[in-house]
């Protein structure tokens, strides 16, 4: 049997996640996955509508409109 890792969360600030600190490597199976304008549009509009720092919100998924 495998033991997995324990994964940890922890806030960062934003800038420190894209500097060389940290070492993301994506999977195989997504590297085909390319955003679209509508996706960076709705990452923008998310980052936008969250908190100011020091306040706290649940992270919930969105969900397409039905």
């Amino acid at each position: 049997m495998r033991i997995m890792a324990q994964l940890e969360a922890r806030e960062v600030p934003l800038h420190k996640v894209f500097c060389s600190d940290y070492d993301f490597r994506i999977p195989d199976y997504q590297r085909p996955y390319a955003w679209q304008p509508e996706q960076a549009q709705q990452l923008l509009a998310d980052l936008e509508e969250a908190p100011p720092a020091g306040r706290r919100r649940a992270l919930l998924p969105r969900t397409p409109p039905v």
